[in-house]
């Protein structure tokens, strides 16, 4: 009887700690495949970035100085 209970406990021990997620496999080194994800991720937001980089630079620059509104609004003397 008291094996059975032991057993039993053991059991709802085992299922919270694996609901909860007290397990060892979050500390495991990252498998090869998930290191190609990783990698397949970070080429493509690399590439992301160059192309914006390369929009940016095609783009006419900025003038120095924007034109003033006030000019459209002022009374001639």
């Amino acid at each position: 009887m008291l094996e059975a209970l032991a057993a039993i406990v053991a059991a709802i021990v085992a299922a919270l700690a694996g609901a909860l997620g007290w397990e060892r496999r979050k500390r495991r080194k990252p498998e090869d495949e998930q290191i190609a994800r990783l990698n397949a991720m970070r080429d493509a937001n690399l590439a992301a970035l160059k192309r914006r980089d390369e929009a940016v630079a095609a783009r006419p620059p900025m003038p120095d100085e924007r034109p003033s509104r006030f000019d459209d609004f002022e009374k001639p003397r």
